[in-house]
């Protein structure tokens, strides 16, 4: 079993990593092709602000014991990605520290007792909470 703390840790180096390297964009970086087939890097700073949305509903339903999918479903994250992508740069910054907060304050919130919690990905996988992040 990994350390939740450290794995948090990591996730909180992980993304102020992303946010130095993203910062170094204007609005025409962030708008060219990613590496992937058909996403902007754009998309890709979307993907990983609704990313870190749907795992914060993952912790929140092993912290609360009330269901909270991670996407109200494939289509709205798929639309709520689409969405975000064209954004300037720094409003694709500002989305990415919110939803790195919020995912801390989850994170942070869930007791130790209630991280051997299983939750249900989006593709059915089940996992415990402590393995999110």
């Amino acid at each position: 079993m990994s350390d939740f703390a450290s794995d948090i840790a990591a996730v909180r180096a992980a993304t102020d990593r992303l946010l130095a390297g993203a910062g170094a964009l204007d609005d025409a970086g962030a708008a060219a092709p990613s590496l992937l087939p058909g996403w902007t890097r754009g998309h890709v700073f979307a993907h990983i602000a609704r990313n870190a949305d749907a795992i914060t509903n993952l912790l929140t339903w092993a912290r609360t014991d009330v269901k909270t999918p991670m996407y109200a479903s494939p289509e709205a994250r798929d639309a709520d990605i689409e969405r975000d992508s064209a954004r300037p740069l720094a409003a694709h910054l500002d989305d990415l520290r919110a939803s790195a907060d919020r995912f801390d304050a989850a994170a942070e919130a869930l007791p130790e007792e209630r991280r051997e919690y299983v939750v249900e990905m989006r593709n059915g996988v089940t996992d415990q909470a402590a393995r999110l992040p």
